[in-house]
């Protein structure tokens, strides 16, 4: 039994030895890795070496800064319809998905007396108008008074203010569409009733979209913010290749809290080819900037994880500098934040390391 316990115990310094040397390699091999970046001021200090890598000299160039991003597209407003009266609904002249122009009637709600108490106005307001007409002309011939006159005159006005009111009233009883758009959707059916005061009871008859103009969101990361604030106008592709031109709206001022991107709002013209809840490409010109076109292979990450580019400056010294990428083509990517004329390491950067003094490199066309 004390041979087993010895074997096992030697079994685990074995895999312990093993482990810990399979950790001090890898740990060798990370931190002499090329895509490490950046390191201590202590590489600084070390003897200059030769290595087998190619530099080619880089002239930076002015080019159009354009930030790309997705959109999503949205009506540019959503209403909801609500009668003005209580009643059930005796007739639906919309259907979902169908066009409406300001005024078109979506529902009917049954009038009850409001049509006939329309009518009596109306009848009411032809005798007043009679009667007005003949005070007027006894006072035009001296055989009335001027009192009268008047008092004519004011029953008019009242009998015209009452039509007005009656068939204001009996308007409420078509829901109409207060402005163009699309129903996105009828909240009711025949025979449904209808309150405005009954809360167990809804009063929304349909929903409708505008969709022309149309609303592009997108999400402006945070890094960003300041280039496109200011700006006025943006370009959006749709799926299908069209290209609209449109006016940035709104850009927010409070980020997301989760992904602390700003919402963007575009306005563009849509004549029935957009529909809301579509993903489109938006492109926004942040006028022009200083950029290298340079291999995509040569690109590293630096020990903080930025994207960047390993240099030598005039002391033959290696320098990786973090950058940005703005464009890409497909012969190289354009990166900015680098000096207007740079040596860029363009093969063996992995072999190199920040503050490293090199003794002999190629040059690349």
């Amino acid at each position: 039994m004390s041979q087993f316990f010895e074997l096992l115990s030697y079994r685990r310094i074995l895999v312990i030895t093993t482990t810990t040397v399979a950790l001090i390699v890898l740990w060798s091999l990370y931190s002499d890795s090329g895509v490490t970046g950046t390191h201590t001021s202590n590489n600084s200090t070390k003897p200059p070496v030769e290595y087998n890598i190619q530099v080619k000299d880089s002239r930076g160039q002015k080019i159009e800064d354009e930030l790309l991003y997705t959109g999503v597209t949205e009506a540019s407003k959503i209403v909801k319809i609500q009668a003005e009266v209580d009643g059930k609904i005796s007739k639906i002249l919309a259907r979902q998905g169908a066009s409406v122009k300001a005024g078109d009637v979506i529902v009917n709600i049954e009038s009850g007396n409001s049509g006939v108490l329309l009518q009596k106005a109306a009848s009411a307001l032809e005798q007043t108008k009679v009667k007005y007409d003949a005070a007027l002309a006894l006072y035009n011939r001296g055989l009335s008074s001027k009192l009268a006159m008047i008092s004519a005159k004011t029953a008019l006005k009242d009998a015209e203010a009452e039509l007005k009111h009656r068939r204001l009233e009996y308007d409420k009883y078509f829901v109409k569409a207060p402005f163009d758009g699309i129903i996105d959707a009828i909240e009711v059916e025949e025979g449904d009733y209808v309150s405005t005061f009954n809360p167990s009871s809804s009063s929304i008859v349909s929903s409708i979209l505008v969709l022309d103009p149309m609303k592009v969101v997108v999400e402006v990361p945070e890094h960003a913010v300041q280039k496109v604030r200011g700006i006025k106008t943006a370009t959006v592709t749709l799926s299908n290749g069209d290209v609209i031109e449109g006016n940035i709206e709104f850009l927010s001022s409070i980020a997301d809290e989760k992904v602390r991107s700003f919402m963007m709002e575009i306005k563009i013209n849509n004549k029935g080819q957009v529909l809301s809840g579509q993903t489109v490409d938006v492109s926004i010109s942040a006028g022009t900037v200083l950029a290298h076109c340079i291999p995509r292979s040569v690109l590293v990450l630096s020990n903080t994880g930025e994207l960047a580019v390993k240099t030598i400056d005039a002391d033959n010294t290696v320098v990786v500098k973090p950058t940005t990428i703005i464009k890409e083509t497909n012969d190289c990517v354009f990166v900015t934040d680098l000096l207007e004329e740079e040596k860029v390491i363009v093969m063996g950067q992995g072999s190199v390391l920040h503050g490293e003094k090199i003794l002999k490199y190629g040059s690349q066309q």
